[in-house]
């Protein structure tokens, strides 16, 4: 009686053990593609929720400090009196910090220490930007608010609504899943 294996039973063992590697090997890259993809997204929404809280954080404070705001501001007219304003694609939000030291009693001013300006566009590239123009730390320091590897935008409107004193702002986009996780 012979000992040992056969051609065919180490061909036949070759052919399953390569069937075998490919299925746990076709696994686990659709697992990792899976775990990306759904990294992704979480960044994205979590893009989204922050440039929610911040600029809703802005509209909050819009109007602190702004002695007799008029009834109805004209949309579309710089005005200093207006706390929100929507000019030429532009949302503008005025307000007094009075969480900077010396601010407790000041009210909003061109120019002054206490007095923000915040602007919210999209830029040539289309990426929303919120510039800081009067009065905070990083004036003029424009920062997008969404990272243009991961979502890729297309429109931003912010019309205020006079008859109801409030902004309905809208920022529409597109998500990039064919990036690279990093």
């Amino acid at each position: 009686m012979r000992k040992g294996f056969t051609l065919i039973e180490l061909l036949i063992v070759g052919v399953v053990s390569a069937i075998t590697l490919l299925v746990i090997f076709s696994f686990f890259s659709f697992s990792y593609k899976k775990i990306t993809s759904q990294d992704i997204m979480v960044r994205v929404y979590n893009q989204i929720i922050d440039a929610i809280e911040v600029i809703n954080s802005d509209l909050l404070k819009a109007g602190y400090g702004i002695e007799n705001p008029p009834n109805g501001c004209p949309t579309g007219n710089q005005n200093d009196t207006c706390p929100v304003d929507w000019i030429s694609g532009v949302l503008v939000i005025k307000y007094v910090n009075y969480e900077k030291n010396n601010c407790d009693n000041a009210t909003f001013k061109q120019n002054d220490n206490c007095s923000y300006e915040i602007r919210y566009y999209l830029n040539k590239e289309n990426k929303l930007e919120r510039r800081v123009i009067k009065g905070a730390v990083g004036n003029g320091f424009a920062a997008p608010l969404f990272d243009e590897n991961l979502v890729e935008l297309e429109n931003f409107t912010a019309p205020a609504n006079d008859t109801f004193h409030r902004v309905d702002y809208t920022i529409k986009g597109k998500i990039r899943l064919g990036v690279k996780s990093q």
